[in-house]
């Protein structure tokens, strides 16, 4: 029997939010710490105002960056910070993309190849 994921199967059980006064390394550090993408902000009733997600990590940067860019501070290279492990995952069928992905978690792993075998059938 082919078991079927659903949202509930990959969903966190215990959300990380973030306040709209959090400093951004804190929230950045914390996504880090978490290992997840983004973490919704809510206000002091817990009402969801908004996302702090990667992009809004690298967005926040890049003013700080191209400042100091100008002033004639070196910024950090890009190795710096890159990954050097990736597993990829090359499907047969040319109509779908070929998957590489950054996999910490060897459950997120074993996941996204039962994901690639049943749609490979």
């Amino acid at each position: 029997m082919n078991d079927v994921k659903v949202a509930k199967d990959f969903m966190r059980r215990h959300l990380v939010t973030l306040s709209p006064t959090t400093n951004v390394l804190d929230g950045i550090a914390r996504l880090l710490r978490d290992n997840i993408s983004g973490a919704p902000v809510v206000n002091d009733r817990k009402k969801y105002i908004g996302v702090f997600s990667e992009k809004g990590c690298m967005r926040a940067f890049t003013e700080p960056v191209e400042a100091a860019s100008e002033l004639g501070i070196k910024s950090p290279k890009v190795r710096e910070f890159m990954k050097r492990d990736l597993i990829t995952c090359f499907l047969l069928d040319d109509s779908r993309n070929d998957l590489a992905v950054d996999c910490d978690d060897l459950s997120r792993l074993k996941t996204l190849l039962d994901f690639c075998a049943r749609i490979d059938q």
